[in-house]
């Protein structure tokens, strides 16, 4: 479900995961936190070309069904041409 603060995509993209054990509780009952990092894409271009609004992290806590992104996380698309690595 994409959160209501989050702008509109054409589709997310999960570029990175990892499962970590946790201790079973009600909170995780299958003692494992899912976590995905994913990429939001507006538009698609020409051929291996698009525009992203954000990436973010996800994390589950019932084996995936589920994902909740972590706002902190979130990293908008600044909109610059260039490579700002």
């Amino acid at each position: 479900n994409r959160p209501l603060w989050a702008p509109t995509s054409i589709t997310l993209i999960p570029t990175a995961g990892v499962s970590l054990p946790t201790e079973v509780t009600e909170d995780t009952p299958f003692g494992t936190i899912q976590y995905v990092n994913f990429m939001s894409v507006t538009k698609w271009g020409q051929s291996g070309r698009w525009t992203t609004n954000y990436s973010a992290t996800a994390y589950s806590t019932d084996n995936g069904e589920n994902f909740t992104v972590a706002p902190q996380s979130v990293r908008y698309n600044s909109f610059l041409s260039g490579n700002r690595n």
